[in-house]
């Protein structure tokens, strides 16, 4: 298995993502990872290798690039209060064209996507693909 920071601009701010793919040549398919209130930390990161051992490409965007990783529970809370969906959505929408340009990632049919949209002030979960339901 392979582990690496990578970096990519999104909204003119340098975020870094947590890449951990499998060992062989691929493609693989990918999954990313959000991050707990801890931001992209060792439990994320942990969870990230795991699904790189299941043999898929894990990626966990780190949502916290504007403010800054929080180091303390105070901070988690201040962050939690700014953070705004559309800037997440802007942190999904670059990790996967970061996918998009990578060549040991399936493409095509096997490229889930999964998007969050507000409904009625809720966030909801839709995956689309074969064989996924609508949650």
């Amino acid at each position: 298995m392979r582990t690496s920071w990578e970096t990519v601009t999104v909204d003119e701010s340098p975020m870094q993502l947590y890449l951990s793919q499998p060992d062989g040549t691929g493609p693989f398919p990918a999954i990313l990872v959000g991050q707990n209130q801890d931001g992209v930390a060792a439990f994320t990161q942990e969870m990230t290798r795991r699904i790189a051992e299941a043999g898929y490409i894990g990626i966990a965007p780190q949502f916290y690039h504007r403010e800054g990783e929080p180091k303390t529970s105070e901070d988690t809370a201040n962050i939690k209060n700014t953070r705004r969906d559309v800037n997440v959505i802007s942190d999904i929408k670059a990790t996967i064209h970061f996918l998009k340009g990578c060549a040991r990632v399936c493409h095509g049919r096997h490229l889930q996507t999964r998007r969050c949209r507000l409904l009625h002030g809720r966030a909801h979960r839709i995956s689309r693909g074969r064989g996924m339901r609508f949650v």
